[in-house]
């Protein structure tokens, strides 16, 4: 049994192509990517992360095969690709697969769940357990740590938020959603 990634059109509903991802159980694919210039697809799982060409399906390259991988996103520039796995922050050249930084976050317990860049590619939003931060993307360093998801009332929040899910920015890059295991919150990312 084959594990693929499937690419619809969304105008139709139909199927337009199959990427194959593995030719037995190996893979399981948790997340998918395109590049900005919609020629590559990155896909995260539980052996690493794969880049295919989104046209052919050919596999192009496959990175950090021994952890489940659980995001994975292109910068707006396409030079950079970053991930997470459990405990890691991991921002990639896209091209060579050269490993920029790789940054512990998260636990087994806490897993790191979702990553994203902001639109300008300068900001890089990383999220799971409890956690929300907004790191820059150059250095990994912490801008800012976001409030409210440590479950204590005195937050303001429902005092069950946790487990960070998935991080997106709006277009704009004001606002950022994560999406946790009981909410959707929405925040300002700039004072």
């Amino acid at each position: 049994m084959a594990t693929v990634i499937r690419l619809w059109d969304v105008r139709t509903g139909e199927p337009l192509r199959e990427v194959a991802v593995s030719t037995g159980w190996q893979w399981s694919v948790l997340s998918v990517a395109f590049s900005p210039d919609g020629r590559t697809l990155a896909g995260a799982g539980n052996i690493g992360v794969g880049l295919w060409n989104a046209h052919t399906g050919e596999a192009l390259a496959s990175w950090g095969d021994t952890e489940s991988v659980e995001s994975v996103t292109f910068s707006p520039d396409g030079r950079h690709l970053a991930s997470v796995d459990d405990e890691h922050l991991i921002l990639w050249d896209a091209h060579t697969g050269e490993q920029v930084f790789s940054l512990r976050e998260g636990s087994p317990t806490e897993p790191m769940c979702g990553v994203a860049f902001s639109p300008d590619g300068q900001t890089l939003a990383v999220g799971g357990g409890n956690q929300l931060l907004l790191r820059d993307a150059r250095t990994g360093r912490v801008r800012q740590a976001l409030a409210g998801l440590t479950g204590r009332p005195e937050d303001n929040y429902k005092e069950s938020l946790t487990f960070v899910e998935s991080v997106a920015f709006s277009p704009d890059g004001q606002l950022l959603a994560s999406a946790s295991t009981d909410a959707i919150c929405l925040w300002t990312t700039h004072p």
